[in-house]
């Protein structure tokens, strides 16, 4: 499935379930924003964690998809450079930085509104294009 169609049919998924919107779309690149809502908050103030990770995931995944390929996470790891407090919205901003037959090598930066990097996410996924169905079977 082309970029494209895959948006066109998962951009009110992004929206609905996740909340993100995905303002560009380009060759191993995606950018999404998202608007914070109490509920993201942990008791300090701050943005759980686990959600500046769920969301860095998906944009990694469609910054992966975009250059043709598709499939798992295999590891992700998230730098917490500064706090997230008193932020309305996140923009995160994916790349793929190394992208080989079986294996991928995606970055996300995590940025609060006024521009600034709070949180880095990496992430390697595994690249299931061209495997044979036969490949996932076990005995």
């Amino acid at each position: 499935m082309e970029i494209n169609k895959y948006m066109n049919e998962m951009r009110e998924e992004f929206r609905n379930k996740f909340g993100l919107e995905f303002l560009s779309l380009g060759d191993g690149c995606a950018v999404a924003e998202y608007k914070v809502r109490p509920v993201d908050l942990n008791p300090l103030g701050f943005i759980y964690g686990g959600v500046a990770y769920n969301l860095a995931d998906i944009v990694a995944g469609v910054a992966f998809f975009s250059t043709g390929s598709y499939g798992p996470t295999v590891e992700g790891s998230m730098k917490y450079y500064s706090g997230s407090d008193n932020t309305s919205k996140l923009r995160l901003e994916g790349n793929v930085i190394r992208k080989g037959n079986s294996i991928a090598f995606i970055e996300v930066d995590v940025k609060d509104d006024m521009g600034k990097l709070i949180q880095k996410a990496s992430f390697t996924y595994f690249n299931t294009l061209g495997l044979k169905a036969s490949s996932f079977q076990m005995d």
